[in-house]
């Protein structure tokens, strides 16, 4: 019987991001995006660029074993990127933070950020946040669908 994977059509990204001195490097690919949440996670991965990458932009790339001070800063400026793309935000939490009025809910936003960082490779288990190196974002117009075809060569 073959096996057929499909992808959807929406926007895909691929998030390159690494921890330390540039070791332990990971790529995480996410599909079946709508604009605005592609919009809302490069601004999430911009974030997050090396520490030392800017003198005139907060990045929060590499914190390994931040202070209190930090991660409240962290914090801060995670709850300001989600009120800047606070739709995208919504279509990705929306079971969790619409309330019974149907009205959007901040509370416990930068937790569901700090998942959402590890969802996309860039926070882990040693590292608070890992840095954010590159992102590739693609457009798939129309649902895809691809063989399986791993017995052909594998035995």
């Amino acid at each position: 019987m073959k096996k057929f994977t499909k992808i959807e059509a929406g926007y895909r990204i691929s998030i390159k991001s690494w921890e330390c001195d540039g070791d332990n490097v990971n790529t995480k690919v996410l599909s079946e995006l709508t604009k605005d949440v592609v919009q809302f996670y490069v601004a999430l991965c911009n974030m997050h660029k090396s520490q030392n990458s800017s003198a005139d932009t907060q990045t929060f790339g590499n914190m390994y074993d931040p202070s209190d001070t930090e991660i409240e800063v962290h914090r801060t400026a995670l709850n300001a990127l989600v009120k800047q793309h606070q739709a995208a935000f919504v279509s990705i939490f929306a079971p969790w933070h619409i309330d019974e009025e149907n009205v959007f809910n901040p509370d416990h936003m930068t937790d569901e950020c700090q998942d959402l960082l590890y969802t996309i490779g860039l926070s882990c288990g040693d590292y608070y946040t890992r840095v954010f190196e590159s992102i590739l974002v693609e457009y798939i117009p129309v649902e895809i669908e691809i063989e399986d075809v791993t017995d052909q060569f594998v035995v």
